[in-house]
């Protein structure tokens, strides 16, 4: 009977020992599930927040490129309007021009016509050819000299 309590007694021992090294192996695989688990999570913390910055990083590039592109547009949007407006000028100088030019002949046109109605101006005699420095002395009303032959001689030697 001695000898049964003895098998009793190892086998309880062996049971004992089996149940610790099954509660070890289970607590070892517990403790490696939870840190496994614990570095996922921080795994995942770390790409949500590297995900969080490429989506920032990518919002302020966007932003910027559509800040520069917009500034570039309105500077094509600029230069365009002041060709236009330097056209714009232009033309109408010209125009300013084209008008004095029109009443500076018409005016010359109507001295002339007023000339030959008061009688000063005889365009039609056959002794007196009209040319343009008799039309000029008779509008300006001084004597135009002839300079034309002037380095040649003077005036006292013709």
């Amino acid at each position: 009977m001695v000898m049964i309590m003895i098998i009793i007694v190892i086998m309880t021992i062996m049971m004992v020992m089996v149940m610790l090294a099954v509660v070890l192996v289970v607590g070892v695989v517990v403790v490696v599930v939870v840190v496994v688990v614990v570095l996922m999570m921080v795994v995942f913390v770390v790409l949500m927040v590297m995900l969080v910055v490429v989506v920032l990083v990518f919002v302020v590039v966007m932003v910027v490129v559509v800040v520069v592109v917009a500034l570039v547009l309105m500077m094509v949007v600029v230069v365009v309007l002041m060709v236009v407006l330097v056209v714009v000028v232009v033309f109408v100088v010209v125009m300013v021009v084209v008008v004095v030019v029109m009443v500076m002949v018409v005016m010359e046109v109507a001295v002339v016509v007023v000339l030959v109605v008061v009688g000063r101006l005889r365009p039609f005699e056959h002794k007196c050819s009209l040319t343009l420095r008799r039309l000029m002395s008779y509008i300006y009303g001084a004597r135009i000299l002839d300079v034309s032959r002037s380095h040649t001689t003077t005036q006292h030697s013709r």
